[in-house]
Order: structure tokens, then sequence, then C-alpha cells
């Protein structure tokens, strides 16, 4: 058997997409590259996007894009392609052309977000047959939540070929540039730093956390400051409800922080919100978590122990959440070890090459 001149080929999206899928990929890479060989096919940006060693951008024709990947995967001679997918609709138009034939290799396949169960209800009877036929494809699958395993053991995927496994990765070394000045300030004043990353889109529940801290005691509300970096696609009737809400808070929008910037962003909080109605295993929160962040967030998916929940929707259940840990420093720490999905998806890799 020949030596492979690309060991590890991973598909999905690179920053400077936004999203959790594309920083974690970005981390990946990063870490992946320090002992072996990987390349990632970046099917979200074309030659317009920074280039990046190993980094192939093949966004544009959605056709000549799919076949220069297929051609791509055949050139690079994976031993193994690792897929990451969220939106499950868009990826089976491609499975068939990018999971037959072409030279043999080991397939692994982590889902992402918090959406899997709504999109198999959505599903047409074609869709779900193409999604199991997508499925058996692969060697190996990841979820990012026991909720998604447990979707796929109705859909017949045998447990042994499953793990759970979350979406994160430490944070890379950051900077701390004069972007972060307001926040530095606010600091030295004695304010308490609370960090939200959501789009101006409903789900994220922005509007929900806005309102909860209008609820404050005037006390508490006036000792913090809300930071808050927005990003990708806004809602803009949506976007103009959220100023209309922030009225006399403190706060202060960052908007596409680069991921080394979203690391310095993390540095600087306090307390961490997430306030969306439906979630993945948020990638922001359990860096915040690395940065020693305290952590609010809605009890829609499992959550760090540690974290303080609340309801989705329900902002005046969000309000005593945060009331609760501003008013007791003890209370919303979050401690878990950094490393060890790093170290499960590696054991993933190994067993997959057999």
């Amino acid at each position: 058997m020949r030596e492979r001149s690309q060991r590890i080929v991973l598909l999905g999206s690179y920053p400077p997409n936004y999203g959790g899928i594309s920083v974690h990929i970005w981390r990946l890479h990063r870490s992946l590259a320090t002992t072996q060989s990987v390349a990632v096919l970046d099917m979200f940006n074309g030659k317009e996007a920074p280039a990046v060693d190993a980094v192939h951008r093949l966004a544009g024709n959605p056709l000549i894009s799919l076949f220069r990947a297929r051609w791509l995967l055949d050139q690079l001679d994976a031993g193994i392609l690792h897929v990451h997918v969220s939106a499950f609709s868009k990826f089976l138009l491609t499975a068939p052309v990018l999971l037959t034939g072409g030279a043999q290799r080991a397939r692994i396949l982590t889902i992402h977000g918090g959406k899997l169960g709504q999109n198999l209800e959505a599903f047409s009877p074609w869709q779900l047959r193409l999604f199991d036929w997508t499925l058996a494809r692969f060697n190996h699958i990841v979820c990012v939540s026991e909720a998604q395993r447990a979707l796929l053991l109705e859909r017949g995927v045998d447990a042994k070929r499953m793990s759970v496994i979350n979406a994160y990765l430490p944070p890379l070394p950051h900077s701390n540039p004069s972007l972060f000045a307001p926040l530095e300030q606010r600091r030295r004043d004695g304010k308490r730093v609370l960090l939200v990353a959501a789009q101006f889109l409903p789900h994220y529940g922005l509007l929900d956390l806005l309102e909860a801290l209008h609820r404050l005691p005037s006390s508490v509300r006036s000792s913090v400051c809300l930071a808050h970096v927005s990003y990708l696609d806004a809602d803009d009737p949506y976007r103009a409800a959220c100023q209309d809400a922030v009225g006399d808070l403190d706060y202060v929008a960052f908007d596409n922080l680069e991921p080394p910037d979203m690391a310095a962003w993390l540095a600087l909080g306090d307390v961490f919100v997430r306030p969306t109605w439906w979630d993945g295993d948020a990638v922001s929160l359990r860096e915040a978590c690395y940065f020693g962040n305290r952590i609010v967030a809605t009890d829609v998916t499992t959550r760090p122990d540690g974290a303080v929940l609340c309801p989705a929707r329900d902002s005046d259940a969000l309000s005593a959440a945060l009331q609760q840990v501003l008013e007791d420093d003890n209370v919303g720490k979050v401690s878990f070890d950094h490393l060890a999905s790093k170290r499960r998806l590696e054991a993933v890799y190994t067993d997959v090459l057999g």
C-alpha cells in the first residue's frame, strides 16, 4: 500500500466564517498539523478568502465546487475524510458525489448544531432515505449531544459506530488589541462584564436577555456592562427591536470578530450568557469557561456542570438567574477537562484506521 500524502482531510467551513463549525475546524486543523499531515476543503469560502497553508477554498459555482472537492479528495489521497455538517438538507445533495467511488478511505461524520431533530421532521420520504444512505457511508459518526445520538439510534444506526464528543477544542493563543479598550475601562471602573455572542435572529434570545437585564434591580443593573458580539446573518426588524430595547443599559457591540479577537474578548468577561431557544453544545460557552467566565444559559441542551440554567424564552427566569450569579461570585463556576474532546477524537481516528 502506498504511503498517503495527506493522512486526514477535513471538509466543512473555515474562517473567515465565524460560526462554531468554522472555529472548530480551524482549531482541529491547527492541532492535528503539529503531529501529522492534514488538509481542509473549505466549501464556504472562495479564492478571495485569505490563503492558508493546506486549506483549499472551494466556494463558487456549486457544481464545479463539488466536483473539484471530489477531485481533490483523490489527489490528496486521504487516509481519513472527516466531514463536518450542520445543514443536513444541503449536504444530502452533495453526499452521492463525495461519498461514492474514488480511493478507499475511512470516513467520519461530525454532526454540529441543535437542529437535527427539526431537520428530520421536515424531511420528505426521499430525503429520509438519502439521509439513511448517507449515514451508512461513514465508518463512525460523532454526535455533539446525547439527543443527536438518540435520534440516530431511532434511525437504526449501530451504537458501536457512534460517539458523543463535544465539538470543542481549547482556544488558540489570543491577542488583546485596542479594539477592546472600552471593556478594559469598564473593568477598571469596577463593573462586571457580561458577554453574549448572538446573531440578530430571534432564536438566539438577545431580546430576551435585554428584557431580563432591565428587570434586574437598578443597583445590580448599573454595576454591569453587556458586551455583545454579532456575526453572520441578521433579521433587520429583529435587530431594530433589540436596539430599541437597549435603552439605558451599558452596552458595547462588536461585529464579526476574527477567532483570535474572539478569544481576547472572552478573556475580558466575568459572566457568559447563552439565552438561545435551541442549541447543540455551544462552543462559545465552553470557550468562555476556559477564560474563567461564569455561565448562565438556557436549559435546552446539556450544559457543563456548575452552569446556572433557566428555561428558554423566559426573561423573568433569565433575570433571576443573572441576579443570582451577579450577587454571588461562587455561583455559575464551571470546571472541566478542556482537552478531553481532543483525546476522544484522536481515539476515533485511531479506531477507524484499524
